[in-house]
């Protein structure tokens, strides 16, 4: 299972951060006051460790929207990839799926190994470019589950109907963990008792 640890934030991809609501057991130095300041209550910070786990990133680059948002979406790339590379260092079984077609046109995916050679590929296939077209749907990501590993979903969209295929996708006795990048205007407002959410604001211009 996902193993928490509300220890000192070291920084780093290793670490994930969610934030949450303020109770009396939690520490002051947790608070997150520029959270707080938004919402109007109480905010602390909550951590993660990803150390010693067997991991399964699912990378969203599907940018459809009449607005493209390609910082965002970069900001996606920057996370998986970082992530990836930091976890296979430290050992950690990890695998990637990437809503972008492979050399045979099926969705591009490298189970979870603790090999380089999965490291390579992810490399060389988001190295190359790629137009819209050829990004599958999100939901082709969700067809390539892996059994007895954390999944990992990195997107930029988030409304309630993709928290529920979510939550869905993760399964009632799991947890998952969901990074959401966002420009400061349209911070999420999203809460899971099956997700860890994670929000990165992303500044632009």
């Amino acid at each position: 299972g996902e193993k928490e640890s509300r220890r000192k934030y070291l920084g780093g991809p290793l670490l994930f951060a969610s934030i949450r609501e303020y109770t009396m057991q939690d520490p002051m130095k947790t608070i997150n006051w520029k959270a707080s300041a938004r919402t109007g209550e109480l905010m602390v910070n909550t951590y993660a460790s990803l150390e010693n786990e067997r991991m399964m990133l699912y990378l969203d680059v599907e940018d459809r929207g009449i607005l493209k948002k390609e910082h965002l979406t970069e900001e996606c790339i920057s996370v998986a990839a970082t992530l990836f590379q930091k976890l296979l260092a430290k050992g950690t079984e990890v695998g990637i799926c990437v809503n972008l077609p492979n050399e045979e046109g099926k969705i591009f995916c490298c189970k979870p190994s603790r090999t380089k050679a999965s490291q390579t590929m992810l490399e060389r296939r988001l190295a190359r470019e790629w137009e819209e077209k050829d990004v599958l749907a999100f939901d082709k990501l969700l067809e390539c589950p892996f059994q007895n590993a954390i999944p990992v979903i990195i997107s930029r969209h988030f409304s309630e109907q993709r928290k529920q295929q979510l939550e869905s996708f993760v399964g009632p006795k799991a947890k998952g963990i969901w990074v959401i990048p966002y420009e400061r205007k349209e911070c999420p407002q999203v809460t899971s008792d099956r997700l860890s959410i994670v929000t990165r604001e992303v500044d632009f211009g």
